[in-house]
């Protein structure tokens, strides 16, 4: 039996600097009116503040918190759960294996491009296939593993963002799938940084 596609809306935003990541998205979600959303971040400032409450100001002077920088990172969200997603980021004090986790705190407002649903699907799909007039492309990734994946070379799992789809992959069964009369080529060029 045929899926019938659900509508997406594609968007721009600001997350708010200064508080936690996690935080900052659930506030994207709900000025949007989305239910879920998968969006592209790139050239982001975080600070790493783990010894300060989630509610503690954001200290004028760094002391033992480490600041760093994510260089692209595509996250799915979802109202009332963790967002988790997959990309690259690195620490200014060398620290290779910190992990980017809900609680990290984005050092300054960072831009964001995406696509959301007003409805969350019951189905908890990481992989997006998207069908625009000019075809179907895929999104996402082939995890559902809580929290954020750092991307390296070593890393076997695959990410999706606006391939267009092989015909083995046609048939992706896990896939949420959607339509959209928007253009996605901007989300595109921003996870191509």
């Amino acid at each position: 039996m045929p899926r019938t596609p659900l509508p997406c809306q594609r968007f721009d935003d600001i997350l708010d600097g200064y508080f936690p990541l996690g935080i900052s998205v659930a506030q994207c979600l709900e000025r949007n009116g989305f239910a879920t959303a998968l969006f592209v971040l790139t050239h982001a400032p975080i600070l790493h503040l783990d010894d300060r409450p989630d509610t503690a100001p954001v200290p004028l002077r760094l002391g033992g918190q480490t600041s760093g920088l994510i260089r692209r990172l595509m996250v799915r969200a979802t109202t009332g759960r963790s967002p988790q997603g997959q990309g690259e980021w690195l620490w200014h004090d060398g620290v290779s294996d910190r992990p980017l986790t809900a609680r990290t705190r984005l050092a300054e407002p960072a831009f964001v491009r995406g696509i959301g649903l007003r409805h969350a699907p019951e189905a908890d799909a990481p992989l997006w296939r998207v069908t625009t007039p000019t075809g179907p492309s895929l999104w996402g990734f082939h995890t559902a593993a809580p929290g954020f994946i750092a991307l390296s070379p070593a890393d076997g799992t695959p990410i999706y963002a606006g391939q267009a789809l092989a015909p083995e992959q046609a048939s992706t069964a896990e896939a949420l799938d959607l339509t959209s009369p928007n253009e996605l080529e901007a989300l595109h060029h921003d996870w191509a940084i």
